[in-house]
């Protein structure tokens, strides 16, 4: 075990870690003012859904519904939100929960700095600028933090015990085992923040001369598996929803992460040091992903400094905390940096949380510094210093919050082309949204974005795109013509001017719609132009949409050409398989038609749509079917083939049942053509 430092002074003793929590409580206590902002209206609203509390409720069914909305797993933390929403469903009841588990992460953080110093005041010092933090304003503030609170408390204390457990003579398994405990409940608040927490332990022993608690190492190791075994039980690799906007990284390789990571661990370190900038969610806008040299000089410096860190120590032996700290914040931000646990949102703040441990432990080792050299002035004067800058901008960050100012909250928001970016990616989102619940999710984003940047820029014309998406998102197609016609003609009247292909596409799929099949085939036409003319290959949709009004014009070869087209770029829509069997319908190909609406069918049993108010589903694809073979046998029977046509009316019979059944079993009739 390792000796107290030289000139250790003990007078503030177990009294120190009141100072932090008092300190968390006012210096984020502006954050009652605020009301429900950004998501946290639709999450309220989910939240009142719950009517009782069982085991099976808080850890799988939450997570398990077809339409849930992300691939995270945080029972307790949602089970605190759903509690305190039950007893008390206002925005200050929430955040008042929010800031005593934050004030109660201060007081753990304590613990843990009194584990390593073994001096009251470095504890309190190092606390108390924790406690204050601008970067924890997120994690604070929003609903969607608790799960960076409760995780943050189990992991230090976690730590903690852990690390009392090395300076035994022989460790105690009762020890050790309560380490693995917390570090399990850690997880299920927040699921990738202790993933690396073993790691951590290990380091602390290592790096500071002392014991290394195997045991508890181990046993948290066995927590962060069970969790994670727990976890993939539960969600069975089921797909979550991302917009590329907000995190670009979603969907890419490890390898591509593992180079993205220093850069976003480089983000969240700025965040913690200096809270000159913040952002309550980053999007592409606001924190543009680096090319591949700046990629490669972040990883060189990423590992360059970590190798300094485990090799300072060494020779400089009061440097050790400082490379502890280093270290843990590296190792606690890296699975946030990698997203091992995919987030929607790329770099939020809040993920900062735990992670800015390791900046506390930094300062820590400074504090100690000072009070082994007896210099206790310097060392409140610098604490108080520190606290009163950062507090001053923690107090202004929640005069955001309290605003609801997106464009404050979130600076990318606020950018010229955040109009434009997001009606021109809002195709990507929408194949992305495969849910009623996501879907419904990202209309009303949508919505909202366009309600919001309408007053701020009158005349733009991708705000009044917007509008026009957000206008057919809600069925009113004739005055989501309107204004995308206005749009078009805004766009134009820019210089230089502006021809936006997604602009026609939504233009054409509001005309389909309304019956207008010409000018809908024009608007297509202009779409899929612009595409090619810029070297890329229009949408399947495109191309099916535009064989559609072709069709409907009775320009029936051009229209199989488009379908077919469609066809070799994607055979997985039901929409292009319903086209073109509409097609061979009207040629009087029945028997390809019935092909088709088979192959539409098996699509949508792969995409596990059953039967649908509206639109294509399996139930429908039946129906079409059966018609089909219905006309087909009225046609042979004309014909005098009678064995024929019994036998096509059979098949219309057999299908016809099947779609009844497929009723029968959702408790929903669909209805086709």
């Amino acid at each position: 075990m390792s000796s107290p430092p030289t000139g250790t002074v003990r007078t503030l003793g177990a009294w120190g870690a009141i100072v932090p929590v008092l300190l968390a409580l006012v210096a984020h206590a502006g954050i009652l003012r605020a009301g429900f902002v950004l998501d946290e209206p639709q999450l309220a609203g989910r939240l009142k859904d719950i009517s009782s509390f069982s085991p099976r409720k808080v850890f799988v069914d939450a997570y398990v519904q077809p339409n849930r909305v992300d691939r995270g797993y945080r029972p307790l933390a949602f089970a605190s939100l759903a509690l305190v929403q039950e007893a008390a469903g206002e925005p200050w009841a929430q955040r008042t929960v929010n800031l005593v588990f934050h004030a109660a992460a201060g007081l753990a953080v304590w613990v843990l700095l009194r584990e390593l110093t073994e001096s009251s005041a470095a504890s309190t010092a190092g606390a108390c600028v924790f406690a204050v933090l601008p970067v924890h304003t997120d994690a604070v503030a929003r609903l969607t933090g608790r799960g960076e609170l409760l995780g943050a408390i189990f992991a230090v204390l976690a730590w903690a015990v852990a690390l009392r457990n090395g300076r035994r003579q022989s460790e105690s398994f009762a020890l050790a085992g309560l380490s693995g405990g917390l570090t399990m409940v850690a997880l299920f608040s927040k699921d990738n923040d202790a993933v690396l927490l073993p790691a951590v332990i290990v380091l602390s022993g290592l790096l500071l001369g002392r014991r290394i608690p195997w045991i508890s190492a181990l046993s948290t190791l066995g927590a962060v598996l069970g969790a994670f075994a727990v976890r993939a039980l539960v969600l069975e690799n089921r797909a979550g929803f991302a917009t590329p906007l907000h995190n670009p990284l979603r969907d890419a390789s490890i390898l591509e992460r593992l180079f993205h990571a220093p850069a976003l661990a480089g983000t969240h370190a700025l965040q913690t040091i200096a809270p000159i900038r913040l952002a309550a969610e980053r999007t592409i806008l606001d924190a543009p992903l680096p090319g591949a040299a700046a990629k490669a000089c972040a990883f060189v410096l990423g590992v360059t400094v970590i190798a300094l860190a485990l090799i300072v120590p060494i020779t400089r032996r009061r440097l050790r905390l400082a490379s502890l700290g280093v270290l843990s914040f590296a190792l606690l931000v890296l699975p946030a940096a990698l997203m091992l646990s995919p987030a929607k949102h790329l770099g939020v703040e809040r993920s900062a949380y735990l992670p800015s441990v390791g900046w506390i432990l930094v300062l820590a080792g400074c504090a100690l510094a000072c009070v082994a050299k007896q210099r206790m002035a310097l060392l409140w004067a610098a604490t108080g210093l520190l606290c009163a800058v950062l507090g001053a901008r923690t107090a202004l960050r929640y005069e955001d919050w309290v605003s609801g100012d997106v464009a404050r909250l979130i600076p990318a928001r606020a950018a010229p082309d955040w109009a434009r970016t997001l009606f021109e990616g809002y195709r990507a989102l929408e194949e992305r949204a495969t849910g009623v619940l996501e879907q419904a999710e990202l209309k009303a984003f949508l919505e909202q974005e366009a309600q919001r940047l309408a007053p701020l820029s009158p005349g733009n014309g991708w705000v009044e795109a917007l509008q026009g998406n957000a206008l057919f998102n809600k069925g009113k197609h004739a005055e989501a013509v309107e204004s995308l016609k206005k749009a078009e003609a805004l766009l134009a009247a820019q210089a230089p001017p502006v021809r936006s292909a997604r602009l026609y596409q939504l233009a054409g799929e509001a005309l389909i719609l309304l019956e207008r099949t010409a000018d809908a085939l024009l608007s297509l036409e202009t779409h899929i132009r612009l595409v090619e003319a810029a070297g890329e290959a229009a949408e399947a949709q495109a191309y099916s949409r535009r064989g559609l009004c072709l069709a409907k014009l009775e320009r029936l070869d051009e229209a199989l050409v488009d379908f077919n087209r469609a066809l070799g770029i994607r055979d997985d829509l039901p929409e292009v398989w319903n086209n073109r069997g509409f097609l061979r319908y009207k040629r009087d190909d029945l028997e390809g038609a019935v092909k088709d609406y088979i192959k539409g069918y098996e699509a949508c049993v792969k995409a596990n749509v059953a039967t649908s108010a509206q639109g294509d589903s399996a139930q429908v694809f039946l129906r079409r079917i059966a018609d089909v073979y219905r006309e087909w046998a009225q046609r042979l029977h004309a014909e005098g083939r009678t064995e024929e046509a019994k036998l096509a009316m059979g098949e219309a019979q057999k299908y016809q049942k099947e779609a009844a059944k497929l009723g029968q079993a959702s408790g929903t009739m669909g209805s086709g053509k």
